[in-house]
């Protein structure tokens, strides 16, 4: 992996911006004797981040955020090999897993350094998830990475650190989070979603 990175930082009167651009070239090459793969794999990415910072007097702040980032396999996950952990489970890699890569939003209101709300959105494409698959004749169970189209991520929280007394600081948060999955897993759709607080 070759990357460059360029980062730009401009302050007027009561705002504050920050951007920058990383460029990546990634050059992958694989084969495997036991499965007859080979791969082969060169492209360029770029990956911008942005900070707005608003200083709307000298207690209220508000920021926002967007930022392009990458997740790539682990080794482990590209392994083609199958690892028993008992006669009927395996764990096998996939040498075909691509990275994937998402698109994040945040939003950030303080009071004096108290956070108030903080919003956040990502969608990611092609999220790496394990899919299990089952072969009935052997009645083994095999668990194997897979990239899956689409996973989209809200949260939602306010709450932070702060001194009750001189002696007593309290913390508390109080968040809710949505996921959602959806994607074609083993030619079936698969549409999953989860709420947590």
């Amino acid at each position: 992996i070759n990357a460059g990175y360029l980062s730009l930082d401009q302050s007027f009167k009561n705002i504050q911006i920050k951007a920058g651009l990383r460029a990546e070239q990634t050059r992958g090459d694989g084969s495997s004797s036991g499965t007859n793969t080979l791969i082969d794999r060169k492209y360029w990415k770029l990956f911008p981040t942005l900070f707005i910072s608003l200083k709307l007097d000298s207690n209220n702040l508000v920021t926002a955020a967007y930022r392009k980032s990458i997740n790539r396999p682990s080794y482990s996950s590209l392994n083609p090999f199958t690892f028993y952990t008992d006669p009927y489970t395996a764990i096998q890699g996939n040498p075909l897993l691509q990275p994937s890569y998402a698109n994040s939003l945040e939003f950030n209101y303080s009071i004096k350094n108290f956070r108030v709300l903080t919003l956040s959105y990502s969608v990611s494409d092609g999220s790496i998830w394990e899919v299990v698959y089952q072969n009935n004749s052997t009645k083994e169970s095999i668990s194997r990475p897979e990239n899956l189209n689409r996973t989209t991520n809200f949260y939602m929280a306010t709450g932070s650190p702060f001194d009750v007394t001189k002696w007593w600081n309290n913390s508390t948060e109080v968040s809710v989070g949505y996921n959602r999955t959806t994607s074609a897993v083993q030619g079936n759709g698969y549409n999953a979603f989860s709420w947590n607080w």
